[in-house]
């Protein structure tokens, strides 16, 4: 069971009440019994201490008889209210609030009174941890008796969500979003900077099942000479012997570098988060870390979706395959990066002409194959060019060279039998 759920049980465990207007607190569990009176209901009228030791209770069994078959990562996502419309079969409305238990990219685990019939089409109003729902399709596909009247309703949204939008989520705390995956799906090259000879190999062992092209090098200086290099992920000890870990990311960013660069750290703490933060880092692993915790952060910038934000990973085209010009992504990868190899020898030559030729290309046809990402570096670097030179311009056209490098072509999963696997990204927008 990994940190994140495991983290919500025991003492610390919070309730979030809901506050007028859809804002929530987070409120210890003394707090949350005192205030329940005055929060919202739900369909089973369970106050917040009273909902806090059930939930409890449902993942003390689920540690028992986890099964590792899932492939999104749920996170507790505990709120005694939640608006939830469904369409009740004969086409009945409802509009109910219901508790909830966690959040996923692909769904939500609601606590209600009765029985919920599979395939009941719903609308989640999810709040926002910046305040204001934003309403998310789906359909019920998992009902379970709990206790007494209590079932718990799993409902599948029909495409995916951030949860970090709902939940305070952040890969430098070791919160990833893939739970369970074939590793096989893992391609592209990685750069691992470590000291230890035993650690890269330890490395090399872990994605052995992978389609990882992993690259091994001791010194900050070394990943600095190949730092032009097209790799998807970086994976950074914290201690190296020229140089600091963090040290070697910032010079990295500032060199315009936006590869996914995951620390290896000997221990987290709030310090050393914040540090990498700071540095611009994008995530950290903990030593000693197996080999699927190892995975799960690949996958986060390699696989996870992203619904269009830029977390530095692989880029992918926000077309649908059924969208028309769909397939004309894989001819329009090869073209641009072409374009970004004609634009790093504009760089080198210091030809601004043709940089901003080339530039004014990327930005005019990535918009319209689904790749705003590279369309907003883009811009930010014809921006640069027009207020510097190429030298000075440096920075942002090498970040459009990396962005580009980045883009990806999605791999398409065959549909499961009773989980939608499709790419589709919900958009999390507010309501109203």
């Amino acid at each position: 069971m990994s940190g994140p759920r495991t983290s919500a049980v025991g003492a610390s465990l919070v309730c979030l009440i809901d506050r007028p207007g859809g804002c929530a607190d987070v409120r210890s569990m003394g707090e949350a019994a005192k205030s329940c009176a005055t929060a919202a209901g739900n369909t089973i009228r369970l106050d917040a201490a009273e909902l806090l030791r059930l939930l409890q209770d449902l993942d003390r069994d689920e540690r028992v008889n986890a099964k590792a078959t899932r492939e999104y990562q749920r996170f507790p996502f505990r709120r005694l209210s939640v608006q939830v419309d469904m369409t009740q079969p004969g086409g009945q409305p409802t509009r109910l609030r219901y508790a909830t238990r966690n959040l996923s990219n692909r769904g939500i685990g609601l606590l209600h009174s009765a029985y919920v019939h599979l395939g009941t089409p719903c609308v989640v109003h999810l709040p926002l941890i910046g305040g204001g729902v934003a309403p998310v399709p789906g359909k019920v596909i998992r009902c379970r008796h709990v206790r007494g009247q209590i079932h718990e309703v799993g409902v599948q949204f029909d495409g995916s969500i951030n949860p970090r939008e709902c939940v305070p989520l952040d890969p430098i705390h070791g919160n990833f979003t893939l739970e369970n995956f074939d590793p096989a799906r893992l391609t592209g090259s990685v750069l691992h900077v470590d000291e230890s000879s035993i650690d890269r190999k330890l490395i090399r062992h872990y994605l052995r099942e992978t389609g990882l092209n992993v690259v091994g090098v001791g010194t900050a200086a070394e990943a600095l000479a190949r730092c032009d290099e097209a790799f998807d992920v970086i994976l950074c000890a914290d201690a190296l012997p020229d140089a600091p870990g963090l040290s070697l990311v910032e010079q990295l960013r500032a060199h315009g570098v936006q590869t996914p660069v995951i620390m290896l750290v000997a221990e987290r703490s709030a310090a050393s988060a914040a540090a990498a933060q700071e540095a611009k880092a994008s995530a950290t692993l903990v030593k000693p870390f197996g080999q699927l915790d190892l995975h799960r952060a690949l996958a986060e910038f390699l696989l996870a979706d992203t619904g269009g934000r830029d977390v530095g990973g692989a880029v992918y085209s926000t077309l649908r395959p059924e969208d028309e010009t769909y397939g004309f992504v894989p001819e329009f990868l090869e073209e641009l990066r072409r374009t970004a190899g004609g634009l790093s020898k504009a760089i080198a030559d210091g030809d601004a002409d043709t940089a901003r030729r080339l530039c004014f290309q990327i930005r005019g046809s990535a918009p319209s194959l689904g790749f705003q990402v590279i369309a907003a570096a883009a811009e930010a670097a014809l921006s640069a060019l027009s207020e510097h030179g190429v030298a000075d311009a440096g920075k942002q056209l090498r970040t459009l060279v990396f962005t580009c490098m980045r883009a990806r072509v999605r791999e398409e999963k065959p549909a499961a039998a009773t989980v939608d696997s499709s790419p589709t990204v919900v958009p999390v927008k507010k309501a109203g």
